[in-house]
């Protein structure tokens, strides 16, 4: 794996949306490339300001699915 492919596959990698063979040959790549490094912890800081900003007033993950578990159970 090269870095175009690495840049290609980065927010992929950021999501948890690549499979454990995908994800292991860009371990690979990153074990010899202190560029990829940088960008990948840029995408994951990036990832987390957004994530911050955003959800300043999101309601715990655990009500989410909570509420979820509740209206699905309540249709049927």
């Amino acid at each position: 794996m090269n870095c175009n492919e690495v840049a290609m596959n980065m927010q992929l990698l950021v999501d948890d949306e690549l499979t454990e063979d995908k994800i292991q040959e860009i371990r690979q790549h990153l074990d010899s490339c202190t560029g990829c490094v940088e960008k990948l912890k840029a995408e994951k800081m990036f990832k987390q300001i957004l994530h911050d900003k955003l959800c300043k007033n999101c309601p715990p993950g655990e009500l989410v699915n909570d509420v979820r578990f509740s209206v699905l159970h309540a249709a049927y």
